[in-house]
């Protein structure tokens, strides 16, 4: 088999990984930093004596407070396990489970190590061929919850929420579309649901290959008529993933599978992939971006599915890096994908909220405005650990490239 480069290496987003001599041989921030004096968050959540909008921040900071804390566990749990089986050196566990446990600037944290591990085993076997491929989940914040929010946010008064598609930017709605999804927008299929596609697809390509097609066991064909694996240019077939329409006039994704983008004619079950933006109704500022991080926070999201496609017969190191990808991506995929970034964005938001309102003391009794700094403070902590989450799973995140050109995802 030829000597090409591997069309699988890691995606150093955040910046060199360091010297590959590390053991396997990302800049810290604090883990939990003090609340504001004088006021027990759980207790101002029921403190019919504090501010509606600061009980607003405080409910929801003590809701961020656990889930931030569940994600960095399991991103970090990730990185340990795949930092673990491609031999890396534990570095990480004498720094606990905090936030430079996950990746600091000592290159000593679990994503740290296992993203050098991946790239040592990458770059010594290329002929492995490896080819990455990514049904990506897609998360869905509650429409329902977000309408509630308006109405708490609007004293209780009614609110016309609209719909929907009307609070979500086009280009993050998905819907069940009955005609066309348009150029440049995505059907998004799944390893279940297969999307039609006439474009770059991000999974597993069923079809026709217009470039080279990587198939499950690493071998490479060139503009294979039946490709069953990873195209690095145009898929014309079956995709099990995201594939970006790239065909004048747009295609139609399928039955039951959903659209991302435009839709050209009737469409059902519309459902949005960001923040709703604000209602027309005159809602209180802090409280509705308190609310909305919350209902941000419990969006519904579905599982990443990952495949790593090549040769494992070139060296032990080859299964092993294709086992633990397989088992241990998918975490990382969402901590620095659409969840990740979408709680990270919830956090920063919650913070401003409790900051703002913090500020405000003329209005505020003196424990109003000390509970809207700690629910500040709490969402601060969050907001780190976010970050960590963010930053460590996309600096082990891996994309799909060719030896000229980059197959995006």
């Amino acid at each position: 088999m030829s000597s090409r480069k591997s069309r699988f290496v890691p995606a150093l987003v955040l910046g060199a990984l360091g010297a590959a001599s590390s053991s396997c041989s990302s800049a810290s921030v604090p883990d939990e930093g003090a609340s504001a004096p004088y006021c027990d968050i759980a207790a101002a959540t029921r403190d019919p004596n504090v501010d509606a909008n600061v009980r607003m921040v405080a409910t929801v900071a003590g809701e961020f407070k656990t889930t931030a804390k569940a994600a960095r566990a399991s991103v970090l749990t990730a990185c340990a396990n795949m930092a673990r089986d491609l031999g890396g050196v534990d570095t990480w566990s004498a720094l606990g489970d905090g936030d430079a446990a996950i990746a600091n600037s000592d290159k000593t944290g679990a994503c740290n190590v296992a993203a050098v591990c991946v790239r040592r085993i990458v770059d010594a076997f290329p002929s492995a061929n490896l080819a990455l491929v990514i049904t990506k989940g897609a998360c869905h914040p509650d429409f329902a919850a977000q309408a509630r929010c308006d109405v708490m946010c609007n004293g209780g008064s009614a609110c016309d929420s609209e719909s929907a598609e009307s609070r979500c930017e086009s280009a993050e709605l998905t819907c069940k579309c009955d005609a066309i999804c348009k150029n440049e927008s995505a059907c998004r299929g799944t390893v279940a649901r297969h999307a039609n596609c006439a474009g770059e697809c991000a999974g597993t390509c069923h079809g026709e290959c217009f470039g080279t097609c990587t198939g499950a066991n690493g071998a490479l064909t060139e503009k294979d008529e039946d490709c069953h694996g990873k195209c690095d240019t145009l898929c014309n077939g079956k995709c099990t993933g995201d594939c970006t329409i790239l065909v004048q006039g747009g295609m139609h994704c399928g039955a039951d599978v959903r659209c991302k983008g435009q839709c050209e004619g009737a469409y059902t079950e519309p459902q949005c992939e960001a923040v709703f933006v604000k209602p027309r109704c005159l809602v209180e500022p802090s409280c509705i971006a308190a609310c909305s991080a919350g209902v941000s926070a419990n969006a519904l999201c579905e599982a990443p599915a990952v495949d790593l496609l090549g040769d494992a017969s070139v060296n032990p190191d080859i299964s092993k890096l294709m086992t633990t990808v397989r088992t241990n991506l998918p975490a990382l995929i969402a901590g620095a994908g659409t969840r990740g970034k979408l709680l990270l964005d919830a956090a920063l938001r919650l913070r401003v909220a409790g900051e703002t309102l913090a500020k405000d003391k003329d209005k505020l009794s003196a424990r109003s405005s000390a509970c809207a700094l700690a629910g500040a403070n709490s969402a601060a902590q969050a907001t780190a650990h976010m970050s960590a989450v963010v930053r460590g799973s996309a600096e082990v995140m891996v994309s799909s490239v060719a030896t000229s050109r980059t197959a995006h995802d």
